[in-house]
């Protein structure tokens, strides 16, 4: 996998901390998993990076819109974090789902590899769509 200064897509963003931190975004134009392993605090981010199936992108996206129904509820008032399908109970598709991608989400294979990423926000009117999230990342491997 090259470097390279090309804008990929980001599917499903998982974490967030004044930048993503864990989510799938396309690399080489490929879906990967990218889980960031430096502090949250630090100056620039370093994260794992890695090839998902299709079938994994799949579960990831069909979760991230229950997550985007629910956001739409909560922008427009309707919903309040109490009600975010992230608490469990919530939602039992979410809750199926959740446990079906929790292995997946919490091991980072060895042969993982190391990137940055440069975040540049699409300003497409809505922070979160059925698409993904409103940014897209360039990847510089390590």
């Amino acid at each position: 996998m090259p470097n390279h200064s090309v804008l990929e897509a980001v599917h499903v963003e998982n974490a967030w901390w004044d930048s993503p931190h864990a989510g799938i975004a396309d690399i080489a134009g490929q879906p990967h998993r990218f889980v960031a392993s430096s502090d949250i605090d630090a100056p620039e981010v370093i994260f794992h990076i890695w090839p998902i199936s299709p079938e994994e992108l799949l579960l990831e996206q069909e979760q991230w819109q229950i997550f985007v129904r629910w956001n739409v509820l909560y922008e427009a008032g309707l919903a309040n974090t109490g009600t975010h399908p992230g608490h469990g109970g919530v939602d039992s598709r979410w809750d199926v789902l959740q446990a079906q991608l929790a292995q997946a989400r919490s091991q980072i294979p060895v042969d993982a590899v190391r990137a940055t990423a440069e975040l540049h926000w699409l300003e497409r009117g809505e922070r979160y769509t059925d698409s993904g999230p409103d940014y897209a990342l360039i990847w510089t491997l390590l």
